[in-house]
């Protein structure tokens, strides 16, 4: 090796410190298809959904599966790609792996579309939502609601925020939740090998998201299957909803993001623009996100009631 034109010698490297690995291909990688995000917007259902199915499998039995982000290598070695395809159980399934965060990482989606014939399934949802939810898990200090399925939220001390509008503050926040130039980037790669729905879609219109998504992947209807909700919890996640102008805010600064889903959905979309896109809805314009319990639907229909008298 020469350093400003001086030649330095290298000791080799010991039989205990160098490694030799054969390198394979990422189409060798046997998948069908990926949930490939987006995170915070309804992944965790729609693989559960499917996962029900006698004719899928998912890697690592359905959760969600780090496999591509385990290096960044530009291929990946022999034994990964046999330690992977061995988890299969049938030869005659369809093969599924699921990951939220797939979208966002350029060798990640570079290295899927190695992968011949392989489909992706993506899940949108209203960027202010999606952002709430993201401060709410990881962000704001003393969290007001447990998860819905890992109880109680903790926080490191020093790192983290009072109010969801110290985001205005940084713009390099709302920057790491921009999806179009990700998003963008799988259109081209993908094509027609690329259907998208909105969490709205999994939300009022589960049969019609399900059985479109049978039929992207060329699966047959099931006789039965139970289309609930993962990860969901309502009420007050941060202090956004209490403050309306606040709210305008940040779907001011969030307005090409919404332009962009309504391409999006228009291009590839499985199923209508959903209307609370259209109308550029987030959850702290629906009363039944907001209140907590089951009891919810009385007090809507209570309110109902008393403005009807």
């Amino acid at each position: 090796m020469h350093v400003l034109g001086a030649a330095l010698a290298f000791p080799a490297p010991t039989m205990a410190e160098a490694q030799i690995e054969e390198l394979s291909h990422w189409s060798k990688f046997e998948l069908d298809f990926v949930i490939a995000g987006v995170d915070n917007c309804g992944t965790t259902s729609l693989g559960r959904w499917l996962q029900q199915l006698e004719e899928v499998e998912f890697s690592r039995g359905g959760e969600e599966d780090a496999s591509f982000f385990s290096h960044d290598r530009l291929l990946p070695y022999v034994s990964e790609v046999q330690a992977f395809n061995s988890q299969w159980r049938s030869p005659s399934t369809l093969k599924g792996l699921r990951h939220p965060s797939l979208w966002a990482h350029l060798r990640v989606r570079m290295a899927l579309a190695r992968i011949q014939r392989l489909r992706v399934l993506l899940v949108v949802c209203d960027p202010l939502s999606r952002i709430d939810k993201a401060f709410w898990w990881y962000h704001i200090c003393n969290p007001p609601l447990p998860h819905p399925e890992a109880g109680p939220l903790l926080r490191t001390p020093g790192t983290c925020f009072r109010s969801i509008s110290s985001v205005l503050e940084d713009p390099q926040f709302l920057r790491r939740f921009e999806v179009r130039r990700h998003l963008e980037h799988i259109q081209r790669l993908f094509h027609q090998r690329l259907a998208v729905l909105h969490q709205e879609h999994l939300r009022l219109q589960a049969p019609d998201a399900f059985y479109s998504t049978l039929y992207f992947l060329g699966l047959p209807a099931p006789e039965w299957v139970r289309l609930t909700r993962h990860n969901h919890r309502p009420g007050h996640r941060t202090d956004l909803c209490h403050n309306a102008t606040l709210v305008r805010q940040f779907k001011e600064l969030l307005a090409p993001e919404y332009v962009y889903l309504e391409q999006l959905l228009n291009k590839v979309g499985m199923l209508p623009v959903p209307e609370q896109l259209l109308l550029r809805q987030s959850r702290c314009d629906r009363l039944e996100e907001l209140w907590e319990g089951e009891d919810w639907r009385k007090r809507v229909m209570l309110m109902v009631f008393m403005m009807a008298i």
